[in-house]
């Protein structure tokens, strides 16, 4: 089906929850997970998202997921740069580059 973010409100709750549990590190896991916001058209992305997430009181990491290039902005990429609780790679499904390799699979 089409592309569906998570509502910013429950995904920021689930956080919070998921740390005050004691997690140190939230994995952020979707399709395409530098796509976050963009059917909302609230101007609410990803990275908005990670600023927001780097503010809870002791987590320590967030790591992305299956990132496609297409969809990286400046913003998100200042964001990953300059946010110490974002982990400093991005996960890429490198199979995607190659329609072959798809079929392949």
């Amino acid at each position: 089906g089409k592309f569906r973010s998570k509502p910013w409100d429950a995904l920021l709750a689930e956080a919070r929850h998921l740390v005050a549990g004691g997690a140190v590190e939230l994995n952020l896991i979707a399709e395409d997970t530098n796509q976050y916001g963009m059917d909302k058209r609230d101007g609410r992305g990803l990275a908005h998202l990670l600023r927001e997430l780097g503010q809870l009181e002791g987590l320590r990491w967030i790591r992305i997921l299956y990132a496609y290039p297409s969809y990286f902005t400046q913003e998100l990429v200042e964001e990953i740069a300059s946010n110490p609780k974002v982990c400093k790679y991005i996960d890429m499904p490198l199979q995607h580059i190659s329609n072959l390799v798809l079929l392949a699979m």
